[in-house]
C-alpha cells in the first residue's frame, strides 16, 4: 500500500511533464504515443493498491455509480464501432480512447481511497504544487524568453503562445486551470499547514490559473472568471467575508495580469484572439458553429450510441475532433452517453452541495466553496474542452471524495469545532 501512495505522490508531481519536444508535437492516437511520465506512476498505482487486502471502494463522496454507467455507456459505443471496423484499420485505433477513460477512472477511484487521512492529502498537495512550480518556472521564462528575443525551450506554433512541456498549448492551460484549481481550493486547508506552506500553495496556484491566459483560451478565461465570482459570491452569502479573504489571491493575479498586458505583443494577441473569436461568433461562421452543426448531422445519423468513444473526428467535415466536452459526448456516445454524463454532473453537484452544507460554520467552508466554485467553472471550460480524457478532472475527483470524506470524519469526531476567524 504504501508503495502505491508513493506512486500517487509522484504522479502528482509528474502531471505536467508530457512532451519535452522543443516544438509543438503532431497528435497522437496510440497508446505507445500517449504513454508519459504520469500514465508510468498511474499504472504502477493501479496495480500495487490491487493486492492491498480489500478492494479500496470509493467512499460515498465519489460519483461511482453515475461515472459507471458513463464507463459502460462509452464501453457500448466503442463495441458497436469495433463492429464495423473498415478493412485495414486497426482495433486499436477504435479502443484506445475508451481505454484511456477506463484507466483514468481507475486511478482516479484508487487515489481518493490511498488518500486516507489529512496527512497523505497534504502530502499529495505539497506533491502538486512542487509540480506546478516547476511548470510556472519553464512557461515563465519562455514568456520572457520571447520579449527578449532570447531562446525558448518550448515553443508553441503560435509564437506568442505559451506551451510548457505539453504537447499542445490547450493541454497546459487545461491542466494549469483544473490543477491550480484544485491546489487554489487545498490552500484554504484549515489546519495542518504552516503559513510558508500555504503561500506557497497559494502563489502557485495563482500562476496555474492564469494559463489560459498565457494560451488565450478564450474558454478557460471565461472559467477562470466563474471561478472567481462564485467564490466570492459564496463567501459573501456565508458571511466569511469574501472581498477581504479574496485579497491574498487577487492581488498577485492582478499584478501578473498587469505584467503579461504591460506587453504590446503580448496584449495585442491576446485580444486579437478574443476580437476574431467575437466577430466569427456573430457571424455564424465560426469553429464552434461547424461543429455544432457538425455534431447535429452526426447525432441525427446515430443518435442512440453514438460513433464510438473519442472517434468523433470522423464525424467532422474538418476532421477535427468535436472540442466540446458536451458535444463530444453526444457524438461519441449519442443520447444513452449523454444521459450519463448528465448524471455524472447532477452527482458531482450533488455532493459538493452535501459537503457545503455539511461543513457550515464550521473551518472548513473556505475549502467546499472553492471546490464548488471549482465544479461550475470546470463546466464553463468544457464549452470549448475535452475534459473526461484531462487528468486534471480525474485529479479533482479524485481530491474532492478523499477531502470530503476526511472532513466526515473529523467532524464526526468533533462535531462541533469553532468557526475559523
Amino acid at each position: 500500500m504504501n508503495f502505491a501512495r508513493y506512486c500517487l505522490y509522484f504522479w502528482g508531481a509528474s502531471l505536467p511533464f508530457i512532451s519535452f519536444s522543443r516544438e509543438k508535437a503532431a497528435d497522437v492516437s496510440s497508446l505507445s504515443d500517449r504513454l508519459a511520465a504520469p500514465e508510468l506512476f498511474g499504472l504502477l498505482l493501479v496495480l500495487l493498491s490491487l493486492p492491498a487486502g480489500r478492494l479500496l471502494r470509493p467512499n460515498s463522496f465519489y460519483p461511482s455509480v453515475s461515472m459507471g454507467f458513463l464507463l459502460f455507456m462509452a464501453g457500448v459505443s466503442t463495441m458497436l464501432a469495433a463492429l464495423y471496423i473498415p478493412p485495414g484499420q486497426s482495433l486499436v485505433t477504435y479502443t484506445s480512447q475508451f481505454l484511456i477513460f477506463g484507466f483514468l477512472v481507475a486511478l482516479s477511484m484508487r487515489a481518493c481511497v490511498l488518500l486516507r487521512g489529512e496527512r497523505e492529502i497534504l502530502i499529495f498537495a505539497s506533491c502538486i504544487a512542487l509540480g506546478g512550480f516547476i511548470e510556472s518556472l519553464i512557461v515563465g521564462h519562455d514568456l520572457a524568453a520571447r520579449l527578449v528575443g532570447a531562446s525558448m525551450w518550448f515553443r508553441d506554433s503560435m509564437d506568442l503562445r505559451a506551451r510548457g512541456t505539453f504537447r499542445a498549448s490547450g493541454m497546459l492551460a487545461q491542466y494549469g486551470f483544473v490543477v491550480g484549481g484544485v491546489l487554489f481550493a487545498l490552500a484554504s486547508w484549515p489546519k495542518g499547514i504552516g503559513l510558508r506552506t500555504r503561500l506557497w500553495w497559494t502563489l502557485t496556484s495563482v500562476s496555474l490559473l492564469m494559463y489560459p491566459i498565457f494560451t488565450t483560451r478564450r474558454s478557460g478565461i471565461a472559467a477562470l472568471f466563474v471561478l472567481m465570482t462564485v467564490w466570492i459570491v459564496l463567501n459573501q452569502m456565508h458571511g466569511l467575508q469574501g472581498l477581504k479573504k479574496s485579497v491574498p489571491v487577487l492581488v498577485p493575479v492582478s499584478l501578473i495580469l498587469f505584467g503579461y498586458l504591460s506587453q504590446p505583443e503580448y496584449r495585442d494577441f491576446l485580444f486579437g484572439r478574443v476580437t476574431s473569436a467575437h466577430q466569427k461568433v456573430s457571424s455564424g461562421h465560426s469553429f464552434q458553429s461547424d461543429q455544432i452543426d457538425d455534431a447535429r448531422q452526426s447525432a441525427s445519423k446515430r443518435p442512440f450510441f453514438g460513433v464510438g468513444w473519442g472517434l468523433s473526428t470522423g464525424a467532422s467535415r474538418t476532421e477535427n475532433e468535436m472540442h466540446s466536452t458536451y458535444l463530444a459526448v453526444i457524438v461519441d456516445a449519442g443520447l444513452a452517453g449523454f444521459i450519463a454524463f448528465l448524471a455524472l454532473l447532477w452527482s458531482l453537484f450533488r455532493a459538493s452541495w452535501r459537503l457545503l452544507k455539511m461543513t457550515k460554520q464550521t473551518p472548513y467552508l473556505e475549502f467546499s466553496i472553492r471546490m464548488l466554485a471549482l465544479l461550475a467553472a470546470q463546466t464553463v471550460f468544457w464549452l470549448h474542452n475535452r475534459g473526461l480524457r484531462d487528468r486534471g478532472f480525474f485529479l479533482y475527483l479524485a481530491v474532492f471524495a478523499a477531502c470530503a470524506q476526511c472532513v466526515r470524519t473529523s467532524l464526526k469526531n468533533d462535531p462541533a469545532p469553532a468557526q475559523s476567524p
